[in-house]
């Protein structure tokens, strides 16, 4: 498990300890560091084209954010990408299954690494088991926005982003939530807390109407709703 996905656990509770609803909780927002809250796996296909295709995304995103390191996992079979943390260190991985996948343009590739590049770099909200990394709404929104401007001015380098996120909603449709629903959950005296990167179709929704996300990430109220270590 990389450093990003871990909660810090000093007052959060184990997994072991829960049970039902709770457990599935948390491990749908431990997967939260990446692109997807699942992740499937495919046999890569690598033609040259999209091999060399590939190649030139990431080093345009490594000269336009040269404080972060982009690896390419080429012969993982996982469909996804990652934000992760080695000390001082930041990186994001992509993964080979989500590299070369036939379903996903460069567009869609695009956009999931400046997702995961949002996470290093946006402001705002926090993931609640790791405050060194924006949360997904954040993330979401800085990389439609001031990633995606950075990545044209410095490398010139443009993208569809209504094609990245059909291309991306269609590897999340078949096993996502599909309701357009974000994950709502209630607290006893409070409002219900939402995070939009819980259904694909209301993340799109957020990210082609610049909606405006929350200073704090919602996530953080469900984190704290669970059962703490006696």
């Amino acid at each position: 498990m990389q450093p990003s996905t871990q909660m810090n656990l000093g007052h959060r509770p184990r997994r072991a300890q829960l049970r039902g609803p709770a457990l599935r909780r948390y491990d749908r927002m431990r997967a939260a560091a990446m692109l997807f809250n699942r992740s499937a796996s495919t046999p890569p296909r690598q033609s040259k084209a999209r091999h060399k295709a590939v190649g030139a995304l990431i080093g345009d995103l490594a000269t336009a954010f040269p404080a972060i390191e982009f690896r390419l996992a080429q012969i993982s079979k996982v469909i996804n990408a990652q934000a992760t943390l080695f000390g001082e260190s930041r990186a994001v991985l992509l993964y080979g299954g989500l590299a070369f996948h036939p379903r996903v343009g460069i567009d869609g590739l695009c956009f999931a690494l400046l997702h995961e590049t949002g996470h290093h770099l946006a402001s705002g909200g926090r993931l609640p088991w790791d405050p060194r990394l924006a949360c997904e709404c954040a993330a979401d929104a800085w990389a439609a926005t001031i990633g995606a401007g950075k990545l044209l001015e410095k490398t010139g380098r443009d993208f569809d982003l209504k094609l990245a996120l059909n291309d991306l909603a269609l590897l999340e449709a078949p096993e996502g939530s599909g309701d357009g629903h974000c994950l709502e959950e209630k607290r006893p005296g409070a409002e219900s807390v939402a995070c939009w990167s819980q259904s694909w179709r209301t993340r799109q929704e957020g990210i082609l109407a610049k909606r405006v996300v929350p200073h704090d990430c919602p996530l953080e109220a469900i984190v704290l709703d669970f059962p703490q270590q006696p």
